[in-house]
């Protein structure tokens, strides 16, 4: 295995002051590591104070904010999805860190639904993207094997994830 077992469920990454930022997947640590573009090793960790790793699955930068998703829902019935963001300007250059972060709840427009089916349901997000102005969230639908593109605001506060767009991804996200 290339990577450290420090981070073997990587999940999110993004490019930022020449090292490759990431974090593990479901019940981790709210820890971003940075690692070395030539090693793999880990040269940083920047826990995230306030934050729980519930199921973390995307990280994006947009060029001033992160955003940590924490909107893994395999089973369908998670009503606490979050998308935790802070300025790229708090990540240290050098050296471990722990700084606070700001954070939107959200909810899909279209999920009426929570009962626990795993893996059977369409609400699971795996990938996410921020425009200028927008956060998008593309869904990994178990069930239609489609996806759908929601948009929310990107500033902290609760919101209502709306559906912009759907495609046949002709597989899962």
């Amino acid at each position: 295995s290339l990577l450290p077992q420090e981070v073997q469920e990587t999940s999110g990454i993004f490019f930022h002051n020449g090292r490759l930022w990431t974090h593990n997947d479901s019940g981790g640590k709210p820890i971003l590591y940075a690692l070395d573009t030539a090693t793999f090793e880990v040269v940083q960790r920047v826990t995230l104070k306030n934050a729980n790793n519930h199921d973390w699955e995307d990280v994006c930068c947009d060029g001033t904010t992160v955003f940590v998703s924490d909107c893994g829902n395999n089973k369908g019935n998670r009503k606490d999805l979050k998308i935790y963001l802070f300025p790229l300007s708090q990540l240290p250059a050098d050296g471990d860190a722990s700084i606070t972060v700001d954070s939107i709840m959200l909810t899909y427009a279209d999920q009426t639904i929570f009962e626990k089916r795993k893996q059977d349901n369409d609400y699971d997000c795996e990938a996410i993207f921020a425009t200028e102005r927008y956060l998008y969230l593309l869904s990994k639908n178990w069930v239609t094997a489609t996806t759908r593109m929601y948009r929310l605001e990107k500033h902290p506060g609760t919101q209502v994830a709306e559906v912009v767009n759907w495609f046949d991804s002709k597989g899962l996200i």
